[in-house]
């Protein structure tokens, strides 16, 4: 029932709460009903050809989705690899202009004029 709820271009589904759920397939719910040598009328049974090329279409139709399902892959992928190369190349330039300047290298290293303690 699940199966045929999920897929009306297939079957045709009885939701009626009073009567016994039931589900027939669309291609054989259109084929004439044909009298039973014991006077009961049926439909016949689907050639193989129509269940083949039904199981052709249902392939197709799961491929389709497959493909929709895994485009994020092909798409929104490539893309958020981009906008956060991105972010971190903007990251990498504020940090680089932001770097405070290093202190001149004559304050630190003592003048040659000037003797050393320690006394030598």
């Amino acid at each position: 029932m699940a199966l045929a709820k999920q897929h009306p271009e297939f079957f045709r589904v009885r939701n009626d709460p009073t009567r016994k759920p039931r589900v027939a397939l669309l291609a054989r719910y259109v084929l004439d009903h044909k009298q039973l040598p014991d006077g009961e009328e049926k439909r016949p049974p689907l050639e193989a050809t129509v269940a083949n090329k039904l199981m052709e279409l249902a392939i197709q139709l799961h491929d389709k989705q497959l493909e929709r399902k895994n485009r994020w892959r092909t798409i929104i992928l490539p893309m958020a690899v981009a906008v956060i190369a991105a972010g971190a190349s903007i990251t990498a330039a504020i940090i680089g202009t932001s770097k405070p300047t290093a202190p001149a290298v004559a304050q630190q290293v003592a003048p040659a004029d000037r003797p050393q303690a320690g006394g030598r």
